[in-house]
């Protein structure tokens, strides 16, 4: 007995996935996990939902499906009975990693657009891409891409390496991509003024329609709320395992670093009997940082890198490893105890280590494929604009810190996208399709219903 919604594809998904009650005792081993072919079933015990209407994604079969008296053989169950609710835990830590993929895909499609508009459109005698305020929003957005794809590609290789300490991983993830994309698109339409509003001026709307579609990524597979929440209380063994590092512990973990951020290491097959509910006090990236700050000091005697970015880049360094230890001083001082009732507190607190989780991925992917990933990425511009982006949320730092910088990034942004390649430290080339230029092809009809 009992029914669910929203699902998305519910109603025509030949498979529904159903987390069930199979011990009237109740308890964490109460819950079993079955994968339920429909057409397996009797019709007459369960029921679709109807499609609920969304502000977005209105193409999806967002409905439900319900059960009355439903008999559910033990060939579908998934593993052992009560095994259910660890098994969608740690399912979880997969889909929302994913989750950042469609974030990155909307955050590349506004971005597209919004240059459609500004490198054409002419206002006070100069294209809107010539005038500083516009210019320097839409570099704000790239580097955001840029940021979020270091957080993502660490992510979905990091997977292979360790799947063990992906509770923390993958709600860091979820909350800190999707959430800084749904900024940054609500940033970028001020560069389209009104047109960011129209369904027919610019781009057939899209910008709108990704404006939709974006915000809900968020929210499935466990909202911000919940993801702040499952990192907050594994902040004390976090704080306690850099703690009571030793120095052999350090060489292994620059090895899983290596691994994990080397786009040119392959990978081990994913594991995922591997995937644990609690981390055991382990972040990689972050608890990697000094480590960082060890190679960033030996470029000096080796790399052929100019000297002003990488000092802007070891002070920056430092910085995230200030507000890293601030971070821990706070938790091991605090008396935070687990519970549901946590501070507000304390959720800035999680969204702060977020910020510093996503610049320490920026700063190891750097560090091992700036040889790799072409000029742009090599110069290392990029990354001090982004650190800096990032630890301006954290502590009060000049709006600036080098216009030449913005500058050549802007120069960057424009040459991928008059070539038509990806917004993305891997800027592989975008595929083609025919477009029909009439912005009414669609009937009035179907623009309704949009």
């Amino acid at each position: 007995m009992g029914k669910k919604w929203p699902i998305n594809r519910a109603t025509i998904s030949g498979i529904s996935y159903i987390l069930a009650k199979t011990d009237p005792e109740g308890g964490p081993k109460c819950l079993t996990l079955f994968m339920v072919d429909k057409s397996k079933l009797d019709p007459d015990q369960y029921y679709n939902l109807p499609k609920i209407l969304t502000h977005g994604i209105r193409a999806s079969d967002m409905s439900g499906i319900g059960f009355k008296d439903c008999f559910i053989p033990d060939s579908m169950r998934i593993r052992e009975e009560g095994d259910g609710l660890e098994f969608a835990l740690k399912g979880f830590q997969v889909t929302r990693t994913f989750c950042a993929a469609f974030s990155l895909g909307a955050a590349d499609t506004a971005l597209r657009t919004t240059l459609n508009f500004a490198v054409k459109r002419v206002v006070y005698g100069k294209k809107v891409i010539d005038i500083p305020q516009p210019r320097k929003t839409l570099v704000d957005a790239f580097l955001d891409i840029l940021i979020c794809d270091c957080e993502t590609i660490g992510a979905a290789r990091g997977f292979h390496v360790i799947p063990e300490q992906f509770s923390v991983w993958a709600s860091v993830t979820k909350y800190f991509v999707t959430t800084q994309i749904e900024t940054m698109i609500n940033s970028v339409y001020t560069v389209l003024g009104s047109r960011f509003y129209m369904r027919e001026e610019h781009d057939w709307g899209i910008f709108q329609k990704v404006l939709r579609d974006n915000s809900i990524i968020s929210m499935f597979d466990g909202s911000t709320v919940v993801n702040l929440h499952a990192l907050m209380l594994q902040f004390r063994q976090l704080t306690k395992q850099r703690a009571r590092r030793k120095p052999e512990a350090m060489v292994n973990l620059q090895k899983r670093l290596e691994g994990i951020f080397s786009l040119e290491q392959p990978l081990p097959p994913f594991e995922g009997q591997k995937l644990e509910l609690f981390g055991r006090g382990m972040d990689d990236p972050l608890q990697g940082l000094e480590i960082a700050l060890q190679q960033l000091e030996a470029l000096k005697e080796t790399a052929n890198l100019d000297e002003e970015v990488l000092e802007k880049l070891m002070v920056l360094g430092s910085l995230v490893l200030e507000e890293l230890n601030a971070h821990d001083e706070l938790i091991a001082n605090s008396k935070f105890e687990y519970g549901h009732d946590q501070s507000p507190e304390l959720f800035e607190v999680a969204k702060k280590y977020c910020n510093l989780h996503a610049a320490a991925c920026c700063l190891q992917m750097w560090l091992y494929n700036r040889t790799i990933l072409g000029d742009f990425f090599a110069k290392g511009e990029w990354l001090v604009l982004s650190l800096h982006r990032l630890l301006r949320t954290m502590r009060p730092l000049p709006y600036s810190i080098s216009d030449e910088y913005v500058e050549n990034t802007a120069q960057e942004l424009l040459k991928l996208y008059k070539e038509d390649k990806l917004f993305s430290i891997v800027p592989f080339q975008l595929a083609h399709s025919p477009i029909n230029e009439d912005p009414s092809y669609a009937s009035s009809k179907l623009q309704l219903q949009a």
